[in-house]
């Protein structure tokens, strides 16, 4: 094989682990109960919406870049007083109530 051949194949397999990646991921955010979320924006409004227990924590954050504007890599998303990772899902946080309303606080880093 061509050194050409052989860095497009593992192009090809990047693209399909990438791919794949982004699907596991939207399947994880379909799973789990319905939780209420009220975003508590850096503008001062307040926006509520519904999310799966399955949905990451990066996840709300791009929804958040997507919908009001604020970069995701400035986001600071926290409940409670303590900050939320990115890698958990809100299953994760134990804070987090299905029966409930719960008010994320988006601060900025800018």
């Amino acid at each position: 094989m061509s050194e050409m051949t052989t860095r497009l194949n593992l192009e090809e397999l990047q693209n399909n682990s990438a791919i794949q990646k982004i699907r596991e991921t939207e399947i994880l955010q379909e799973k789990g109960a319905d939780v209420t979320v009220s975003l508590m924006l850096p503008n001062g409004k307040q926006e509520t919406q519904l999310f799966k227990m399955g949905t990451l924590v990066s996840y709300l954050k791009a929804y958040i870049e997507q919908n009001y504007g604020y970069s995701m890599k400035n986001q600071v998303l926290s409940l409670n007083g303590h900050k939320m990772l990115d890698p958990l899902c809100l299953s994760d946080i134990p804070t987090i109530k299905e029966s409930e309303t719960n008010f994320i606080k988006v601060t900025t880093d800018d």
